[in-house]
């Protein structure tokens, strides 16, 4: 080999070292893999962040990503609007390599996009096998001077165990005082979003009157690890999916039935009717 034919494979050699250090981060192979399965997200006011971590051919990547929005201040009602993703992918321990900029061993990144909309992405560090912060930028709709960050909005997460509620039409009964009706609810995004919750009610005695309420589609309710969500229209209500099955709730509505003219409490119930 001529002595010009040694530098080219030299110089050769060390652009493919160059190129394979930028493309695995430095310590990727000791940088432990975060645990599989469903991870819950807590940002500031209790803002919710949810996503599956799944084994795929020896490699991690991320499903069924939901994620509350700030919307209104803290406080107020309909604060947040919970948005889920078709689409996300993981980048981080026991993914594929990415080229990044200055990535270090335990970053991670995960990107979530639907058809038409902006990106979503999520930036932060896997802290220990079970421990993560993510963070993501604050938008310009973002209320100011009322709680929320200004800069970054950051969640801490871990893997935590989530009620299955079946995806779907939920269908049952409402009581009200001096009336009864009928809820209307469908979940979608594999159990974590509340796309449509609507009430009709019927005054007894068929005196006239009664009305209905609701919200969606779409409702953009986020359902809780517990099975728990909040929404808000001309009422404001509160539901939970229970393990047996049934899906129970009150609510805070006008009298639409009495002579009260104020608030009255209601309940429903409901159960899974169709897909």
């Amino acid at each position: 080999m001529s002595a010009r034919l040694q530098r080219l494979v030299l110089v050769a050699s060390a652009t493919l070292l160059v190129l394979l250090t930028a493309l695995a981060p430095v310590g990727a192979s000791v940088a432990r893999r975060p645990a599989l399965g469903n991870w819950e997200g807590v940002g500031p006011h209790g803002l919710p962040l949810t996503f599956v971590l799944a084994s795929r051919h020896g490699r991690v990547v991320a499903s069924h990503l939901a994620i509350g929005f700030p919307l209104n201040c803290p406080g107020k009602p309909t604060p947040i609007v919970a948005v889920a993703y078709r689409h996300a992918s993981y980048g981080g321990p026991g993914a594929p390599p990415r080229v990044r900029i200055n990535w270090k061993p335990g970053d991670i990144v995960i990107d979530a996009v639907n058809p038409g909309e902006f990106p979503l992405t999520l930036f932060g560090r896997l802290l220990a096998h079970r421990r993560a912060v993510l963070s993501m930028g604050v938008g310009p709709r973002v209320p100011r001077h009322c709680g929320w960050p200004r800069k970054l909005i950051t969640w801490s997460v871990r893997p935590q165990a989530r009620l299955a509620v079946a995806a779907g039409t939920w269908t049952g009964t409402v009581t009200v005082p001096e009336g009864t009706g009928t809820v209307t609810v469908k979940v979608g995004a594999a159990g974590r979003i509340v796309d449509l919750f609507k009430v009709e009610i019927t005054c007894d005695g068929g005196a006239g009157g009664g009305g209905g309420f609701g919200s969606g589609p779409p409702a953009e309710e986020f359902v809780s690890a517990t099975g728990a969500f909040e929404g808000w229209g001309y009422a404001h209500w509160r539901g939970r999916f229970g393990a047996d099955g049934v899906l129970r709730g009150s609510f805070t509505a006008s009298d639409q039935c009495g002579t009260s003219g104020g608030q009255v409490e209601g309940a429903f119930t409901a159960q899974h009717a169709a897909g």
